[in-house]
């Protein structure tokens, strides 16, 4: 669950200082407007550094399968955090570890490189599905970039229901009203990305595919 930081599944939660909404910690505030210097607010800028996801540590060690987790959870990632005020998000890192620890670059173009001084006239064997869907992403929301675009000029989006047919669910509980399944359509986050007036952008996700997808 790449998003656990953001989450309010225990007190320790990031969310308490990505958010706009001062809030108290046994008396000391947070929040990215909690600074106050002279009566004016002073932002706490929030940088999230060696973050990532390591296959191995939950027991995947094969390649196909640990490139992939990769690849779903950075995503989810970088367009969590960034989307819930982080400034800046650094994945951990470039290298070390192999395909099933930290290393967003594949373990195959890291031993290109150590053989090879010249970049791959191809290099689609080499790049690693995450760094191919972050491209994408990164595509995606350079198409039709408005930077002259302010808070004040977005548009506000609502989502007005969610369903499902299955039931399926991340958890089960005890059967009791207190403690229930905690079914997949409430794990359900939407967190567009508005580029310029008239386009936004989400990701989409699922066991086959990654797709950076545009609405106009």
């Amino acid at each position: 669950m790449p998003e656990y930081y953001g989450t309010t599944l225990q007190t320790e939660t990031i969310i308490r200082d990505l958010t706009s909404i001062t809030n108290s910690v046994y008396g000391t505030l947070h929040g990215q407007e909690a600074r106050v210097i002279d009566g004016r607010v002073s932002p706490c800028t929030v940088f999230i550094t060696e973050i990532g996801i390591i296959p191995a540590a939950v027991g995947v060690m094969d390649t196909p399968t640990s490139l992939l987790m990769k690849a779903k959870g950075e995503s989810r990632i970088l367009t969590f955090f960034l989307n819930k005020g982080a400034r800046l998000v650094d994945l951990f890192a470039a290298c070390g570890g192999g395909d099933w620890d930290y290393q967003v670059l594949s373990l195959a173009f890291e031993q290109y490189a150590l053989t090879n001084s010249t970049y791959p006239a191809d290099d689609t064997p080499y790049v690693s599905p995450a760094l191919h869907i972050i491209s994408e992403i990164v595509s995606q929301m350079g198409n039709g970039l408005d930077k002259s675009l302010t808070a004040s000029k977005t548009r506000k989006l609502k989502v007005k229901g969610i369903r499902d047919s299955h039931n399926h669910y991340q958890f089960a509980g005890d059967g009791t009203a207190a403690y229930p399944n905690g079914y997949d359509r409430e794990a359900f986050a939407f967190l567009p990305y508005q580029v310029n007036a008239h386009r936004f952008v989400s990701l989409l996700c699922d066991d086959q595919e990654h797709r950076p997808t545009a609405d106009s």
